[in-house]
Order: C-alpha cells, then sequence, then structure tokens
C-alpha cells in the first residue's frame, strides 16, 4: 500500500499543469499561508506543498483537484460521513482509511459511499515503496517517479465531515491502489500489502475521472494498472530519515547506477 507520496511543487505549478484559475490559485495560496501561520514549526510539516516527503500518518493536508476546478486543502485519511465524533481519535491512532483498494471500492465500507461521485485527483511528484532485501524483514526506502511527467495524478475519493459540536466540515480523503505492474510487483515485495501500487491515472484521463455523472462500468474502466514503460524508481542514501521534508537531499539517488528495470538490486 501507499503511504508517503513527494509533492515538491509550489500551488502555482500545480495550477498550470491543471489549467485552474488564477482566482482559485490566489485562495488557496491565501489558506495555505493561513495554515503555515497557524501551526508550529514541527507541525508545518503535516502541508503537503513543497515537500519531498508527505506521511499519511501525520495526517498532512494536500492539495486536491475536485470536479469543480477547484484546489482545495483536504486532509489524508478519510472520515466517513456517518462516525461519531468519538470515532474519529481510533480512526487517526489506526491510520484507517489511508488507502483503498479499487479492485473492491464499489462493496467496501466507506469506500463506497464515495466513489459514485467524489472521486479528485492527488497531484504527486513522486511516491515511496520498501523493497524487501531478505525474508528477515530487512528494508529500503526506494522513490519512484514518471519519467514524462514532472507532476502526475493519483486517484482518490474524497468526503465531506460535519462536526456536530462546532458545525465546521472537515474535508477528507484516501488515496487508491491497484495490483503492480511488473516493476512495482519486484519492488513492493514485502510488508502486510505487497504488490500494490497507487492507482495512476493516464493524463488524458484525468478530467474524466473527476467527472460526477460517470456510471460503475466507465469509472471502473479508468481503474487500470498503469504500464511501467515510463516509470523509474532508486534506493535513497540510508540515512534520508535525517533530511526535513522539503529538503531535496532526502529523495538523493544511493546509487545512480542501480536500476530496478535492469534487475541488478536482485
Amino acid at each position: 500500500m501507499c503511504f508517503n507520496i513527494a509533492q515538491s511543487k509550489k500551488l502555482k505549478d500545480l495550477a498550470k499543469r491543471y489549467g485552474i484559475k488564477t482566482s482559485v490559485v490566489e485562495m488557496a495560496e491565501e489558506v495555505l499561508k493561513e495554515m503555515k501561520q497557524k501551526e508550529n514549526e514541527k507541525k508545518a510539516k503535516a502541508i503537503g506543498v513543497e515537500q519531498y516527503l508527505v506521511p499519511a500518518f501525520v495526517k498532512p493536508e494536500c492539495p486536491i483537484i475536485t470536479s469543480d476546478g477547484q484546489m482545495r486543502f483536504m486532509r489524508w485519511g478519510l472520515i466517513p460521513t456517518n462516525v461519531n465524533i468519538s470515532d474519529i481519535q481510533k480512526i487517526d491512532r489506526g491510520n484507517w482509511y489511508v488507502n483503498a483498494r479499487s479492485e473492491h471500492i464499489f462493496e467496501t465500507y466507506p469506500y463506497k459511499m464515495s466513489i459514485t461521485n467524489r472521486r479528485c485527483i492527488i497531484p504527486v511528484t513522486g511516491f515511496f515503496e520498501h523493497h524487501y532485501h531478505n525474508p528477515r524483514g530487512k528494508s529500503w526506502m526506494y522513490y519512484v517517479y514518471l519519467q514524462n511527467q514532472e507532476i502526475f495524478s493519483i486517484g482518490g475519493i474524497y468526503t465531506q465531515w460535519k462536526n456536530p459540536e462546532t458545525n465546521h466540515t472537515m474535508e477528507t480523503f484516501s488515496l487508491l491502489t491497484t495490483g503492480a505492474n511488473p516493476l512495482m510487483y519486484r519492488l513492493h515485495n514485502g510488508g502486510k500489502h505487497p504488490h500494490r501500487m497507487p492507482l495512476i491515472i493516464n493524463r488524458e484521463d484525468e478530467m474524466k475521472w473527476i467527472e460526477p455523472n460517470l456510471d460503475r462500468k466507465e469509472i471502473e474502466a479508468l481503474m487500470k494498472i498503469y504500464p511501467d514503460e515510463h516509470m523509474e524508481t532508486y534506493p535513497l542514501r540510508a540515512d534520508y530519515k535525517k533530511y526535513g521534508f522539503s529538503d531535496k537531499l532526502l529523495i538523493e539517488n544511493a546509487n545512480s547506477q542501480n536500476s530496478l528495470k535492469e534487475g541488478c538490486l536482485f
């Protein structure tokens, strides 16, 4: 499953990539500015803009593209619309509803409540997976990106949960996953959910993915395993964790001579 993404671009770069109006970007930038002012330096890592690592466990607020042409900040980790306020802490503690398997999404709670008309795009510049070198569980973190797209789209779903005590509406999202293509099958070979990868939406299908009136057959046709021809991956340096989320050294290639496609690491 995918619990770590990268979104290292500025909001204006995302706007240009997805054809979002200048006024919408200005509003998003104001929201971002207010978020940064309200949060201290430690919690500022929970904002998924200009970050080389955005981990789900910090419950980051990420820029999300929706069908109304908006770019809104949503929290990673779906909160079902029908849960009680007392259940949210348990959901957060367990990192529930961070990922959703696309193969069973129409039958699985709570994702089935959003897949029909609340689909969204999660803009990313890359994502991360562990590769296991031996059966004892030792692994190495790898960075994955697309050769021909600096910014690409992962399919997601979202909800709007209203706090009954404050009437504040919280928007949250979940990242969809598929089975792995050959490259990702070899890379993501361990952990609780091996041989999975994010649902990467083809560029020509992005706007169709967020159309609100698609039927089940049309949605399922878009949830395809992305081919590996244009995907690249490399191992991170062993001490990558010592770098801040906004430090490009975090995604430095540990060994530029190695290539999973060439089979050098297996």
